[in-house]
């Protein structure tokens, strides 16, 4: 998980302007010209993400209200940065009966001295983006 900013990197322009260079029959496209900005590339994700919110959130409410879902949590390193992540997946089962995951959530983990909370926490406010706190119900660490 890195930063919108990393488009703007040297290397990862020049990265882009190998095949740009390589398909441009008539004339030479810089990589700048082409890669949006990191605050364009943020507004689109945040938008992308929120209509495929609003598309699948009946579905998990009805799950959660009919006791179909779950959530599992996972604390992870990026080796490169050393920066603690913590992503949650939702598990449940469709109106169709079909079992489904997906991707919640993933956070940065400040680390603490009582992890537990910090993880009740960062669900919490990943639920809360989802709109879902009234259909989750009591929460409890195990």
């Amino acid at each position: 998980m890195r930063t919108f900013h990393v488009v703007c990197d040297d290397g990862f322009v020049k990265v882009a302007d190998e095949p740009i260079a390589i398909g441009g029959k008539y004339w030479s496209v810089s990589a700048k010209n082409v890669i949006p900005h990191p605050t364009m590339v943020s507004c689109r994700i945040s938008k992308v993400s929120n209509e495929f919110r609003e598309a699948l959130m009946p579905e998990i409410q009805s799950a959660m209200k009919d006791g179909r879902c779950s959530m599992a949590l996972d604390v992870w390193t990026d080796d490169y940065k050393k920066v603690a992540y913590i992503t949650a997946t939702v598990h449940y089962v469709s109106a169709k009966w079909e079992l489904t995951s997906l991707l919640f959530f993933s956070s940065d983990f400040p680390r603490s001295k009582k992890p537990e909370k910090t993880s009740l926490r960062k669900l919490c406010e990943g639920v809360r983006t989802w709109g879902l706190m009234k259909a989750c119900g009591a929460m409890s660490y195990s």
